[in-house]
């Protein structure tokens, strides 16, 4: 919990702001299909149900997508499972030379 509380520390400041969403047009839910770069979907096996289908989404959606579910881990892998989360992804980085 305390790394949270420290996480979110910044944004504590911006708490009564109200900002305006500005559309996408078209919306980038529209534009998924056109995604040309190595995307790494990432996502937290307890993570709420939500969360969970937006990863199957995605995960079919775009078309260089690859993806990585992470054991025993809510909605922060990065966070849950910092040692884990970066083997992942240092691994994905080089293996599409990134």
């Amino acid at each position: 919990m305390r790394t949270a509380y420290e996480l979110n520390r910044v944004n504590v400041v911006h708490a009564e702001e109200d900002p305006t969403a500005l559309p996408l047009d078209p919306p980038a839910f529209d534009r998924l299909t056109d995604i040309e770069v190595p995307t790494l979907i990432t996502v937290g096996e307890y993570d709420l149900t939500h969360h969970l289908a937006e990863y199957e989404f995605l995960l079919s959606t775009i078309p260089t997508a690859s993806g990585c579910t992470f054991r025993d881990t809510a909605h922060l892998p990065n966070v849950e499972q910092a040692a884990d989360f970066e083997r992942v992804l240092l691994g994905w980085l080089a293996e599409n030379q990134l």
